[in-house]
């Protein structure tokens, strides 16, 4: 999660399995932890659950699918009133260079990853409390989060953002006696390099 100046708030890292084929992370599920040397949470507005999915190839365009949920004392609505939210998923092609910042990567850089990193012609589409509310509910302002500019160039993010997170109605669902308060979905269409 950031705020609107940009500057980290408390945020999860993802877990990666070792992958010796790229591109092989087809249909699986990967948790998050909160990240060891993170900032510890200021409030109880962080979602407490983060999961992505990849889809290799789904009409000719990679499929990423961010579920998000706020559960038990977590809740978006807890959010200070000038806070956004971003979830991003990060390629690494280990053959760029790990030192060169960006906007300094060479010309075409953002083609070389397994989903384009500029995120040109990426479409998205999400959903919130399992369908229960309408869209009409929500004037989340979502958009794509392709600022990397202090992204090393063998580092490309595939990321999105909503610049109002407190619109998203409460759910307030039991699940397996765990409350969630707020459920969303994203899915993005990113096309291949």
């Amino acid at each position: 999660m950031r705020d609107r100046d940009d500057v980290p708030c408390p945020f999860v890292d993802i877990l990666r399995e070792p992958d010796s084929h790229h591109g092989s992370h087809t249909d699986r599920w990967i948790k998050v932890k909160p990240q060891a040397d993170g900032v510890p949470a200021e409030t109880n507005a962080h979602p407490n659950n983060v999961a992505f999915r990849t889809d290799d190839d789904v009409n000719g365009r990679r499929k990423v699918t961010y579920d998000i949920q706020w559960m038990d004392k977590s809740d978006i609505k807890n959010a200070p009133d000038d806070w956004g939210l971003e979830v991003e998923l990060y390629q690494h092609n280990y053959k760029l260079s790990d030192t060169i910042q960006r906007p300094a990567c060479p010309k075409g850089t953002d083609e070389k990853f397994w989903a384009d990193a500029g995120l040109h012609g990426t479409t998205i589409a999400y959903l919130f409390n399992n369908k229960k509310n309408s869209s009409a509910e929500a004037k989340l302002e979502p958009y794509l989060d392709n600022n990397h500019w202090s992204d090393p160039c063998s580092q490309g993010g595939i990321g999105v953002g909503f610049d109002k997170p407190k619109t998203l109605p409460r759910w307030d669902e039991t699940v397996l006696d765990t409350k969630i308060h707020q459920s969303l979905t994203v899915t993005m269409a990113v096309p291949k390099p």
